[in-house]
């Protein structure tokens, strides 16, 4: 493709319209909209009266939970508020939906509504209250203005074309993940525990992801340095205890000498707040994939860490050994195999420590972290994905999607466009893009 003719498939993307002609009717042009909510609202005001600016609205979640996460708002008085945030056309939706039962939701700093006509506090599952805001956008200008996917005229291209496209959806989603870490950065949080945080959440798949962030706040990556003078297999086990006592899945372990050792050592080390077994979501849960499986694997991986650091030890290894080093620290068999610390390196590891090098202006870092992002190969997708590509028409063998990042960019595309064919007109989805 030449660099005209990108141009021209990025404008696809990228390209204004006038929201007048648009009106915001369900919740994926919400979506849209809260993506460049900091360029689109002055602030947002709470019903109690709170004004916020958006200084970075958080990253799109393609999972279960909270439409974005690690959003960034600034108060009056210039103090950072950082977590989810939960969009809907109404503010009753909290309720029709089910949020306020589920624990997946109770990050959510701010929910975010069009018409916010309801008196209905928005309460968590925990028993909290999120405040509620109306987005007012800006009426006049550029940045009224939204984004038309126009998928069809996406598919039109030839598969060389579509090609460059889904790469350049793949960099954007690394990009986003990256700057949300150095927004995280910017506060001042301590970079392991910002790391360790986002690598626990990896851990959760899809049902799972919330309830391991809740754990990660719970027992700080700070806990786990006093042990840093111990033997590596008293450290694996310190660890291991202090994480599953939090867990509150210790109890439904099989009886047995561990069951009986993590005890006795969570009798005798710092109690932390205990999670409720029922936060957890075990249905259907395979038992390599459990949570008290994942939490025994990670705790090896947080062991080696202890001497110098969850941050150094990823940079020294990506600086050593590239990508096989920082993979080979993730897998720790049974509990955590290939495929697994192959998706923590791509979505979590590679995007913190390029946003580690842009921060220190580490050139050498933060370019080798994009290069070995492009160099990865797909992974084993989802039936979701895949049948999503399959409705538009677009391959998913091997031949087409070789590398992580066209993937990637094919996930970007269905959270992003997936909502919209129903709603664009877009006529012969299924047929496939010109060879």
């Amino acid at each position: 493709m030449t660099h005209n003719n990108l141009s021209a498939c990025e404008t696809l993307i990228s390209n204004p319209v006038d929201t007048s002609r648009h009106p915001v009717k369900n919740e994926a042009r919400l979506a849209e909209l809260w993506s460049r909510a900091h360029r689109l609202c002055e602030f947002l005001e709470t019903r109690d009266g709170y004004k916020y600016r958006v200084v970075h609205p958080g990253v799109q979640n393609t999972a279960a939970g909270p439409d974005f996460r690690g959003a960034v708002l600034e108060d009056s008085d210039g103090r950072r508020v950082v977590g989810d945030i939960e969009l809907h056309i109404a503010a009753r939706d909290w309720y029709s939906h089910g949020h306020h039962a589920d624990a997946n939701y109770n990050g959510v700093v701010v929910h975010v509504v069009i018409n916010g006509s309801s008196n209905r506090d928005t309460v968590q599952q925990s028993g909290t209250k999120a405040p509620v805001a109306e987005f007012s956008i800006v009426t006049a200008g550029e940045p009224s203005e939204l984004p038309d996917p126009r998928l069809n005229d996406i598919l039109s291209l030839n598969l060389e074309e579509l090609a460059e496209i889904l790469d350049t959806l793949g960099d954007q989603r690394f990009a986003a993940r990256s700057q949300s870490f150095t927004m995280e950065h910017s506060d001042g949080e301590d970079p392991d525990q910002a790391l360790y945080r986002a690598m626990m959440e990896a851990l959760g798949f899809r049902s799972n992801q919330e309830t391991f962030r809740q754990l990660a706040n719970l027992v700080p990556y700070s806990t786990f340095r006093r042990y840093r003078d111990d033997p590596y297999e008293t450290r694996v086990t310190a660890i291991e205890s202090a994480l599953i006592s939090a867990s509150g899945l210790l109890g439904g372990l099989e009886v047995g000498p561990r069951k009986s050792q993590l005890e006795r050592l969570a009798r005798k080390s710092r109690r932390f707040k205990k999670l409720k077994a029922h936060a957890w979501k075990l249905f259907r849960v395979r038992p390599n994939n459990h949570p008290a499986q994942r939490i025994s694997g990670f705790a090896r991986v947080l062991a080696k860490s202890t001497v110098v650091g969850l941050a150094a030890m990823f940079k020294a290894a990506i600086l050593q050994q590239e990508l096989s080093g920082v993979a080979g620290l993730l897998e720790e068999r049974p509990y955590i195999g290939s495929d697994r610390a192959n998706e923590m390196v791509m979505n979590v590891v590679l995007p913190y420590l390029h946003s580690f090098g842009v921060m220190a202006e580490d050139r050498r870092l933060s370019d080798l972290c994009l290069n070995e992002y492009r160099s990865m190969s797909a992974l084993p997708t989802y039936g979701t994905l895949e049948r999503f590509a399959k409705s538009v028409g677009i391959p998913t063998d091997r031949k087409f999607i070789k590398k992580a990042r066209r993937q990637q960019g094919l996930l970007h595309l269905q959270k992003h466009f997936a909502d919209h064919i129903d709603t664009l007109g877009v006529s012969n989805l299924a047929k496939p893009p010109r060879a």
